[in-house]
């Protein structure tokens, strides 16, 4: 990517943390002066039936 002069800043944060998403949003724009593009990358893996999924999340 960086050949054909892409840049991309790839930092592991915790997006439950509200103060280390913002952490995260200050360091991308320090770094090029604003956020193009954002990709919150998070899952969660659930194997049951629809019907007994529950609606809230418990795991921590």
């Amino acid at each position: 990517m960086r050949a054909t002069g892409g840049q991309a800043l790839a930092v592991p944060t915790d997006v439950r943390d509200p103060q280390a998403v913002q952490a995260l949003a200050r360091r991308a724009v320090d770094t090029f002066g604003r956020i193009d593009v954002w990709v919150n990358n998070a899952a969660v893996t659930l194997f049951a039936k629809f019907e007994e999924s529950p609606l809230t999340s418990t795991a921590r």
